[in-house]
């Protein structure tokens, strides 16, 4: 919803990889324009979508018009390769050295962050379903639940016809 919303008010983002403010004339009226960022023959004032790859030099990872479009449309295929590890690494100050990722993952290479996400992260779903372990091991003393329906209309349609049917009857 954000994203949308984000993107179809033109909201600027903190690093100008949306749209560019710029003055022409400085004076105390100045007036702030603002022209799209393009990525390739796509651009920001258009579509969210737009991506060119980052100027890192990362394999995976790109520019969008916004950092969250960034991240969940890049890739993580760097992560497999220890040199591009140690590269990614080399750009901020740690203190220790990141292994990269094991291939036994069930998310290829080359698949999306936001395909990641999508599947909340879960490598493996787990389906071991046992009410009886549940009341052997929760043990409740007394159980029982409430059903909270809304009526329709043809509910209560039916319901008041029947009433004065049975009223006029008499």
């Amino acid at each position: 919803m954000f994203r949308g919303l984000a993107q179809g008010n033109g909201l600027v983002s903190a690093y100008s990889t949306n749209w560019n403010l710029f003055v022409r004339n400085m004076t105390n009226n100045a007036i702030v324009y603002m022209k799209p960022q393009w990525y390739g023959d796509c651009n920001c004032a258009t579509s969210a979508a737009c991506t060119q790859p980052s100027e890192l030099f990362l394999s995976g990872f790109v520019v969008s018009c916004f950092p969250l479009e960034s991240f969940l449309r890049s890739t993580i295929e760097c992560l497999y390769v220890q040199s591009c590890v140690d590269q990614m690494v080399s750009y901020v100050d740690a203190n220790y050295t990141p292994s990269e990722l094991n291939n036994n993952s069930r998310f290829v290479m080359n698949v999306s962050i936001d395909a990641i996400v999508q599947q909340m992260f879960i490598e493996h779903w787990s389906f071991n379903i046992s009410f009886e372990s549940f009341f052997e091991q929760c043990r409740p003393t007394s159980c029982s639940y409430t059903l909270i329906e809304r009526h329709d209309l043809l509910d209560v349609a039916t319901t008041l016809l029947g009433l004065h049917g049975g009223v006029t009857i008499t």
